[in-house]
C-alpha cells in the first residue's frame, strides 16, 4: 500500500512520528549525546526535549495549563522519552479537534524525524505517512516567502503533483527527489545544493526565498546531496 498517498488525520501522523523517534532512541541509547548535524547546537537530547517543549507550548495554549515538564533537570534520555509520551499523548487528543497548527506540528516533528535518522546514520521508510502533509507545510510557507521577496512564481514537480510557489505566471520550475526537496524547503540543504536540484532555469534569483521563518539554509553542507532516500 502506498502509505503516503493516503489521508491521515494529524492526530494519527505526529503518533507515527513520535513512535518512529521513540524507537530510533531506544535503539541507539548510546548516541544521546551525539551531535545532531542539521541541527549543530543541538544533541540527540536536546531534540528530545524541544519535540517535550512544544508540546508543553500547545497545552498550555490550548488548555491554559502550564505542565511541570522537567525537560531541561534531566539528563536521563529514557525519562525524557517518558515525558514526551505523556505530553505527546494530550496533545495528540487535542489534535482530534484540529485546534489550529496541528499540521505545523507533524511537519516539525517529521523534520526531527529526519534530522534524527541522519545523525543516526538510518534511512526512513519509504512509504511514510506524514511526507506529504510535512511539504504541503514547507510548501506553503517557502511559498510566502517567495512573494514576500517579490519573485516571480515556481512550480515545484514532485510525481504527478505540482504545487505553485508564489503569486502570479510562473518564470521557472524546480523538481527533485522526495527527500531533497524536503531538506531543501526545511532549511537542510545549502544554497550550493539548492541550485543542484532539477531548475527549469538559472535558480540563483529564487535562493534567498529558502530563508524563511525559522529555516535557513547552512552555509556548507551538512547531508549529502542527492541523498539516495525516497517517500513513495
Amino acid at each position: 500500500m502506498n502509505y503516503a498517498t493516503q489521508e491521515h488525520d494529524n492526530e494519527t501522523l505526529y503518533r507515527e512520528v513520535r513512535r518512529n523517534i521513540s524507537q530510533l532512541v531506544r535503539s541507539f541509547p548510546e548516541a544521546c549525546d551525539r551531535v545532531v548535524p542539521s541541527c549543530p547546537d543541538w544533541t540527540v537530547r536536546d531534540l528530545i526535549s524541544h519535540l517535550v517543549d512544544i508540546c508543553g507550548l500547545v497545552i498550555e495554549r490550548i488548555s491554559g495549563d502550564t505542565p511541570h515538564l522537567a525537560s531541561k533537570d534531566t539528563d536521563d534520555i529514557t525519562r525524557l522519552m517518558g515525558i514526551w509520551e505523556s505530553v505527546g499523548t494530550q496533545v495528540e487528543n487535542m489534535m482530534r479537534d484540529d485546534h489550529g497548527n496541528s499540521a505545523l506540528m507533524v511537519m516539525d516533528a517529521f523534520t526531527h524525524e529526519l534530522d534524527l535518522h541522519h545523525a543516526l546514520g538510518t534511512s526512513p521508510r519509504e512509504d511514510h505517512p506524514a511526507f506529504f502533509r510535512s511539504f504541503e507545510v514547507l510548501v506553503s510557507g517557502v511559498s510566502e516567502s517567495v512573494a514576500e521577496h517579490e519573485l516571480p512564481a515556481v512550480i515545484v514537480q514532485l510525481e504527478r503533483r505540482e504545487w505553485k510557489l508564489g503569486n502570479g505566471e510562473p518564470r521557472n520550475t524546480v523538481t527533485g527527489g522526495h527527500y531533497d526537496l524536503y531538506r531543501s524547503f526545511a532549511g537542510r540543504r545549502s544554497n550550493r545544493q539548492i541550485n543542484a536540484l532539477s531548475w527549469g532555469s538559472d535558480p540563483v534569483s529564487w535562493l534567498p526565498a529558502f530563508t524563511w521563518k525559522a529555516f535557513s539554509p547552512p552555509v556548507v553542507d551538512v547531508e549529502p546531496h542527492p541523498s539516495g532516500w525516497t517517500f513513495r
